[in-house]
């Protein structure tokens, strides 16, 4: 029922943008869709209607009564939200972009032809955008480990296909034939190998190719900054007092069952592989596991011992929550936190959307 209800949201946000005319394409999440849909659902949309499609998306989820958490990477928005349901959560996480970016390539540049475009129920799909963003940005980054977590990147359309011949030319200055076969077969070692020439191939061509070149290199220098140098602190931290190993579990469990976001539990693994010298590089890590909008739950003594032997641990700020877990169960526990993403919505809902406009 509550995959069947979030459909209904999402499939009428759908024809919002249709009702508008936006030019944008579903680029991803749309995978067992009739019968089911992603966690998020990937838009492109044409850099003339990217915040027209952002404000009347938040517009639409506030009308449907859900909080409404928007933020913000760069040039991507990702637009997080929830509402009360009886005694359950509906959640949905819809991002927004007008282009997906490798080194100083553009892989998908807003839409190509709207003639292409087709319609799978209420939302627009562009083959390129969707077969970009599974497979081609995926293979570019080096991420085949991607494949093999979600085999079903790797089915693509008879459309998808016919679009790699005209935008492999536009990337690297060949069709790569080879390149198209290995997707077409779906064959990750193949993927590995042909997308060594490929990926050399597309960064020539980046530097020659004078169109967009500055817009290109702003945001790949902007990439840069928001991605690795200085990430942003946008998700939600947790501190637990006197907390179990397997409360600990059970909680990051049951969030990231009622919640689009990424739930990750930091303690000593993370902070061994970094070793003794906690650094700059320790807190980029975490401030960019926030910047991505995943929550991160800490024991309380891994915080203070983070906190107590990181020479830059002024940059990391305090927690949003701090939770003494032997006076809470995991439910209230987990209120807590929907109680405080609640108080935040209204708080910072404006400033966002004043920084979105500018």
């Amino acid at each position: 029922m509550e995959v069947r209800k979030k459909i209904e949201v999402l499939e009428n946000l759908a024809r919002q943008w249709n009702e508008a005319g936006f030019s944008y394409a579903v680029a991803n999440g749309l995978q067992g869709y009739p019968q089911t849909i992603g966690r998020d659902i990937d838009v492109v949309t044409s850099p003339e209607d990217l915040k027209k499609t952002l404000f009347r998306t938040i517009d639409f989820l506030k009308e449907e009564k859900f909080t409404v958490l928007p933020y913000k990477l760069g040039w991507p928005y990702w637009i997080v939200a929830f509402r009360r349901e009886g005694n359950g959560i509906l959640s949905v996480q819809v991002d927004l972009f007008d282009h997906l970016q490798w080194g100083f390539s553009w892989v998908v540049d807003g839409l190509g032809s709207e003639s292409l475009v087709k319609f799978e129920g209420p939302f627009k799909i562009d083959a390129w955008s969707t077969i970009g963003k599974r497979i081609v940005l995926n293979g570019l980054s080096g991420n085949f480990e991607t494949f093999e977590e979600k085999p079903w990147y790797l089915d693509s359309s008879s459309d998808e296909r016919d679009s790699l011949s005209r935008n492999f030319e536009r990337l690297s200055g060949d069709h790569s034939r080879a390149l198209q076969k290995a997707i077409a077969k779906g064959d990750v070692t193949a993927l590995r190998s042909k997308f060594k020439g490929f990926r050399k191939s597309v960064f020539r061509r980046s530097l020659t190719s004078w169109q967009k070149i500055l817009p290109r290199l702003f945001n790949a220098w902007k990439k840069q900054y928001y991605f690795n140098w200085a990430p942003p602190r946008q998700g939600p931290i947790l501190v637990l007092d006197q907390v179990t190993p397997e409360v600990l579990a059970e909680l990051s469990k049951r969030i990231a069952g009622i919640l689009p976001y990424v739930v990750k539990i930091r303690g000593e693994a993370d902070f061994s592989s970094l070793g003794i010298d906690w650094s700059l590089k320790t807190i980029r890590k975490f401030r960019r596991s926030s910047a991505l909008i995943e929550i991160q739950i800490f024991a309380a003594g891994d915080w203070h011992e983070l906190l107590r032997t990181c020479r830059f641990s002024r940059f990391f700020l305090e927690p949003d929550l701090h939770l003494e877990m032997d006076r809470l169960s995991v439910d209230e526990a987990v209120e807590r936190l929907l109680e405080w993403l609640e108080r935040d919505s209204p708080v910072r809902l404006r400033e966002r959307i004043l920084e979105f406009s500018k």
